[in-house]
């Protein structure tokens, strides 16, 4: 592993293991939330669909509350936005949990109120 890697690493390990940050979703939970969530759109879109409509919004909380929950805390953070069809709907057409429920920030905003993370 090169140095940069490793220092990357450090960073990302030391990230991952303060409590203030707990549940805030990585890349890997962003991930992990879309395939769940293409699971239950495809109960409810395919032909012959199990799940409707109306029982989407119990069967998010099911999966955010019995299968995700005290495990993988990230995970539920990316999924927890996502609360009926429409909004399941609104993640399947910007491709996913990150792209359509993180606030991208411009470059101005960066400059103006971004600071490096303490990784001391």
């Amino acid at each position: 592993m090169n140095h940069g890697a490793w220092a990357h690493f450090r960073i990302f390990d030391r990230f991952r293991r303060r409590k203030q940050f707990a549940d805030v979703p990585l890349k890997m939970n962003f991930k992990e939330g879309d395939e769940i969530l293409a699971a239950v759109w495809s109960l409810v879109t395919l032909e012959g669909a199990s799940l409707k409509e109306r029982d989407v919004p119990a069967f998010l909380n099911v999966i955010r509350d019995r299968l995700v929950h005290r495990d993988r805390p990230r995970t539920r953070s990316a999924l927890a936005p996502i609360n009926n069809l429409d909004d399941l709907r609104h993640i399947v057409a910007r491709n996913g949990t990150a792209q359509a429920t993180v606030a991208a920030r411009s470059t101005a905003w960066l400059e103006e109120n971004g600071k490096p993370v303490d990784i001391a």
